[in-house]
């Protein structure tokens, strides 16, 4: 299955209830909080997440007021590597339900008219050890059968047209990633903009250009939202694009 894809026009802002992600590669650089900052006003996401903080979960946590938000949970990285922090405002209602190094699950009552569940994920950087992000996600699909939204940087591609440049994916291991999606029941929903959320410049001049942020649901939520619509933004203090 897939969700339908109805699609807006660049530009045009999505319903009021929204999600900003962002792999920022350290949230505690002043330049990447001002543009966090900027983001939230520009966007006014409903829950914002940020991975790859390299910070302790306090000092992500600590963020929410400079970001104009009141509620946060955080889990912390493991020393410079990983570590995520979701922030919302107390007008809507979010629980966490579970998380880990790699992921926070919360549930939330309104964000798509029904209560529902978000999983907000962090892919294992090292690629011998990427089968413990396919590992937790298979291990919290029974956890709730709620509408599942997983917005995610999974470090990993579905298809081989989604990177561009060295370093390309092997079919075995697009297969082990659409493997795992497809034992959770999710699907990727698609998305508006620039073919690539993260761009980096490789020895001799050249890029490479992967679609690595994306989101995926499950049919429940594709009943909820059957026409949801995520845009590829741009930053310019992370190798990596924000999603909305």
């Amino acid at each position: 299955f897939r969700c339908a894809f109805g699609g807006l026009p660049s530009g045009v802002a999505p319903s009021a209830m929204s999600l900003l992600c962002w792999n920022c590669r350290g949230a505690g650089k002043p330049a990447t909080v001002k543009e966090l900052r900027d983001m939230t006003r520009q966007y006014a996401p409903s829950i914002l997440c940020i991975l790859e903080t390299q910070i302790e979960g306090l000092r992500v946590e600590n963020l929410s007021s400079t970001l104009g938000f009141n509620k946060s949970f955080a889990v912390s990285s493991r020393g410079r590597s990983g570590g995520l922090g979701i922030f919302w405002n107390d007008s809507i209602k979010v629980e966490v339900s579970g998380y880990s190094e790699y992921h926070i699950d919360v549930v939330v009552d309104d964000l798509v008219g029904i209560k529902s569940r978000v999983t907000f994920v962090y892919g294992e950087a090292q690629e011998n050890e990427w089968y413990k992000t396919w590992d937790m996600l298979r291990g919290i699909v029974g956890t709730s059968d709620l509408p599942w939204l997983a917005m995610r940087d999974f470090n990993e591609v579905l298809h081989a047209h989604e990177h561009d440049g060295v370093g390309n994916r092997s079919q075995a291991q697009m297969d082990l990633f659409r493997d795992a999606l497809d034992t959770c029941g999710l699907s990727d929903i698609g998305y508006l903009g620039s073919n690539w959320t993260f761009e980096k410049k490789v020895v001799g001049g050249t890029y490479t250009r992967v679609r690595l942020d994306m989101c995926s649901a499950n049919p429940a939520w594709c009943m909820a939202v059957p026409t949801p619509v995520l845009e590829h933004k741009t930053a310019v203090s992370s190798d990596h694009a924000p999603i909305l």
